[in-house]
């Protein structure tokens, strides 16, 4: 084999293609580099952009002349495709029409494979009406569906993907009330084994085999059984903690909270902890029965034509409680304060349907308002949150003390930062950002460009180098790899990490 030289002119041998196998050991010439890629026009005329590791010297390169083109149209080149008969997929050759031509990109995605985003859905059954049904897709599906070897250089292999089948579908169908879930899986015909081995995979795609040992859940074994329980009298675990009215309709949004300990809850839990792995990247269940893990519901309640009320589930909130050792909060008599503990959120989770309605902050505010009547919750925190989160829980915490008129106060230089977590069940990570988020709202009020009497302004001047000497540290300190940021003000001995 002669040795590969890429550049304009030189003629190469195509070989390793996953996704397109039929173009392996076909020849062309090289056209142009393109990024990390390279343009070849094959002999009949085709153009692919190409990696270099997917390109060989054409050792016929001095006597092989270009294919000749069939008349009316391009070579023929062999295809798979799907056919269009029932039962198992027939694999057809076509040729390929002039429309086909133009530049293709390899990429590394197997044949005979189809995204799991977009044939997966969830559907949650109100039992008040299709009307009022809501289905949605997952947000994740890698960590559900993937193939054998699990793990390859690293990383696993065939994410996301259902291979072997035609035009799959899977529907995975709740109560909204009960959580009970049946699995619909549906598809029009598979991959003979034959075709899968010749293209390089493995195996088929165990499409129920990977939900009930990845998603582990007590599925009903007849979508009737889930929509009679959709129907059925349910009564949520737990005491009430928010009652808001829905602005839409009748009905209201309810947030109840419990500590699951009871078989019937700790069953209802662990059908509700599947929608984890669907919606949060990399989440993990918590474990049940355990009296310290602290769960809020939101409902939507509304009353049933035929009298009573429904219940359907649209998020959940988690979060551990976490023993304190007193003296390091500055608590003088330690032996009076043996239950004093922390409430770490785990997992925040609103589905999809209820996105962007301020739902999420409803669940947050519940936190707050259960925190706040127990005296012994020294604060709440949160566990590894996300953007999205954090800034979820900015916008709620600083309107929470907004509406207190406990937020401006945080921009002085003195603030009593202490007093105000202690008040408002805030970690003191949490209340620098405040405290932050106050200094910022405070120089909007005193615009030197809206007001300029207040150009040259001492105060107004500090205020803004304050901010700034804020920002350089934690950037600092994160350029430096310090991920807790010292607070050089805290003289109490707190904690201050999350």
């Amino acid at each position: 084999m002669p040795a590969l030289n890429l550049k304009s002119g030189a003629r190469v041998k195509l070989h390793g293609l996953v996704k397109t196998p039929e173009h392996n050991d076909l020849c062309g010439v090289v056209v142009r580099e393109e990024g990390e890629r390279w343009l070849v026009k094959l002999d009949g005329g085709k153009e692919l952009k190409l990696k270099p590791a997917n390109l060989l010297a054409d050792p016929d390169a001095a006597i092989k002349a270009p294919k000749a083109k069939k008349e009316g149209g391009s070579a023929e080149k062999k295809r798979a495709r799907f056919g269009e008969e029932g039962g198992s997929v027939k694999v057809t050759v076509h040729e390929t029409a002039d429309d086909e031509q133009g530049s293709e990109e390899e990429d590394d995605d197997p044949p005979f494979s189809t995204w799991a985003n977009e044939v997966v859905s969830l559907k949650m059954l109100s039992g008040v009406g299709e009307a009022e049904d809501r289905a949605f897709s997952p947000l994740f599906t890698h960590q559900v569906f993937y193939s054998p070897p699990v793990v390859k250089d690293g990383e696993r292999t065939h994410e996301e993907l259902l291979i072997g089948y035609e035009s799959p579908e899977v529907e995975v169908v709740y109560a909204a009330n009960t959580l009970r879930a049946w699995i619909d899986f549906r598809n029009k015909g598979t991959v003979p084994m034959k075709e899968l081995s010749r293209a390089g995979l493995l195996a088929r795609t165990n499409v129920l085999s990977s939900l009930e040992e990845r998603v582990p859940s007590d599925y009903a074994p007849r979508r009737a059984d889930v929509e009679q329980d959709a129907t059925s009298d349910f009564t949520p675990f737990g005491a009430l903690v928010s009652s808001e009215p829905a602005a839409s309709d009748e009905g209201a949004f309810e947030v109840y909270h419990s500590c699951p300990t009871t078989p019937e809850e700790v069953t209802y839990v662990k059908r509700m902890q599947t929608m984890v792995t669907w919606l949060i990247e990399t989440g993990s269940v918590i474990q049940v029965p355990d009296a310290r893990w602290n769960v809020f519901y939101l409902y939507r309640s509304r009353p049933r034509p035929g009298g009573g009320t429904a219940h359907a589930l649209m998020g959940f909130l988690s979060a551990y409680r976490y023993w304190v050792y007193p003296a390091q909060v500055g608590v003088k008599t330690p032996e009076a304060n043996l239950d004093l503990h922390r409430l770490r959120i785990s997992q925040c989770v609103v589905l999809p349907p209820y996105h962007r309605q301020g739902h999420g902050a409803r669940l947050l505010r519940a936190v707050y308002r259960h925190a706040m009547q127990d005296d012994k919750v020294l604060d709440v925190s949160v566990e590894d949150p996300s953007e999205d989160f954090q800034a979820l829980r900015d916008a709620t915490d600083a309107k929470i003390l907004s509406d207190a008129g406990a937020l401006l106060p945080l921009a002085a230089p003195d603030a009593a930062l202490r007093d105000v977590g202690r008040r408002f069940k805030l970690c003191r990570s949490q209340l620098r950002r405040l405290a932050t988020i106050a200094k910022f709202v405070s120089i909007g009020e005193r615009d030197p460009e809206a007001d300029p009497e207040r150009r040259g302004d001492a105060e107004f001047t500090a205020l803004r180098l304050s901010v700034k000497a804020s920002l350089y540290k934690q950037s600092l300190c994160l350029a430096r790899g310090i991920v807790s940021i010292p607070d050089e003000d805290a003289a109490d001995g707190e904690e201050g990490e999350e």
